[in-house]
């Protein structure tokens, strides 16, 4: 059974790290009594891949998690919320046939909102900094939203856009939140992942 997750991951969950966390779903899936498939070769771990890792510290409001189920099961967010730590909800998931395309190749444009230490008197500085990663940029008073476009997994950090934007900070002194993982495959894929945004001339900023 191969399912899309749609979490949230907030407030001090946000700085375990990656490899961390990682480990923490293993835990989670273990004690709501949902077996995960192992990988294959020397040293099996148990199936499960992330859309696009947060950085250490990022909030994630709606962020997907692809596992692998050894039998089918009912009621799989609500078991893994049971056992969930607090600062990780389980939103949504999605079943998705064995011929859809991993989570990782989903992903063309991440959006986030930075909080900023005070009101810059403009974004050119985004212009610079995120060259041809920047979708769109808006700020309303100190908060900045970046739509940064991903390719091949690479994309430009939203703290090293918002660090050129207020001189004499430091990046991890900026509330991050990933507001959601963007695609523009809404005529490729189906179904649509829950949680999944569509990026299209037509529809930015809105779940299929």
């Amino acid at each position: 059974m191969r399912l899309i997750l749609c979490y949230e991951k907030i407030g001090p969950m946000a700085f375990v790290a990656h490899l961390d966390f990682q480990q923490l779903w293993w835990r989670i899936f273990r004690l709501a009594g949902l077996s995960l498939e192992q990988t294959q070769g020397y040293n099996p771990r148990p199936k499960l891949r992330f859309a696009l890792p947060l950085a250490t510290g990022f909030q994630g409001e709606n962020e997907l998690l692809e596992v692998f189920l050894q039998e089918e099961n009912e009621g799989v967010v609500e078991r893994l919320n049971e056992v969930a730590p607090k600062g990780l909800s389980v939103l949504a998931s999605t079943i998705v046939p064995s011929t859809f395309p991993k989570v990782t190749a989903l992903v063309d444009a991440l959006a986030y909102q930075v909080q900023l230490p005070y009101v810059p008197d403009n974004l050119q500085c985004n212009l610079k900094e995120a060259e041809e990663y920047l979708l769109s940029a808006e700020l309303r008073g100190n908060e900045l939203s970046l739509l940064l476009r991903v390719d091949n997994q690479k994309t430009v950090r939203p703290d090293v856009v918002a660090s050129a934007c207020c001189p004499g900070y430091d990046a991890p002194s900026f509330p991050i939140t990933r507001k959601g993982i963007f695609s523009n495959k809404n005529e490729k894929i189906s179904p649509w992942p829950a949680g999944l945004f569509c990026l299209t001339s037509k529809k930015k900023n809105t779940l299929c």
